[in-house]
This record gives structure tokens, sequence and C-alpha cells, in this order.
């Protein structure tokens, strides 16, 4: 993959009934990351109604580049397997 000065990062975060982490590893990256140019990929394993709120508003808002929601838990490599698919980054992190 191509770097250099225009590199984009992706950030792939799962989320499995965890949104109070989800939500500050998100914040923090947004606040914190060095980045010049990232996106923000969660991946939710098939967590409860209230937590797939949560990171719809989560999206809405656009602190959340792009979404993806399981019906059922796909496990760390099926999660962010998914992630890398769709990421458009130079660059992975995967955050857990």
């Amino acid at each position: 993959m191509a770097g250099g000065k225009n590199a984009i990062v992706s950030m792939i975060i799962l989320n499995w009934n965890g949104i109070e982490y989800t939500r500050d590893c998100i914040k923090s990256v947004r606040e914190k990351t060095v980045y010049k140019s990232y996106e923000i990929i969660v991946v939710d394993n098939g967590s409860n109604k209230k937590e797939v709120e949560e990171l719809k508003k989560l999206h809405s808002r656009k602190l959340i580049d792009k979404l993806i929601l399981n019906d059922s838990n796909r496990g760390f490599s099926g999660g962010n397997n998914q992630g890398m698919d769709i990421a458009k980054g130079n660059y992975m992190r995967l955050l857990n």
C-alpha cells in the first residue's frame, strides 16, 4: 500500500456490549490522534438493542465514519476482517 504525506489510517474498533469503552475510545481518537487523515470504523458484534441505538447516534453525529452492525458475534478476527474489507486506509489500526 502506498504511504507518504497523503496516507490514510483506518482505525477499526470492535464493540460487543461495551458501549462505555467504545465511546471513550472514539473520544480519545478524535481528541488525541496525530494522524492527519484517518477514519473510524466501528464493527458491532451483535450487541443489545440499546447499544446499537447508541452506535447509530454516534454515527449520525459523524463521530463514527463507518458502522457495521452484525446480528451475531463474529469474533475478533471476523469483526476486524469486516472492518478491513470496507476500510479505505493505507494503514490499519485495530483498537480493542
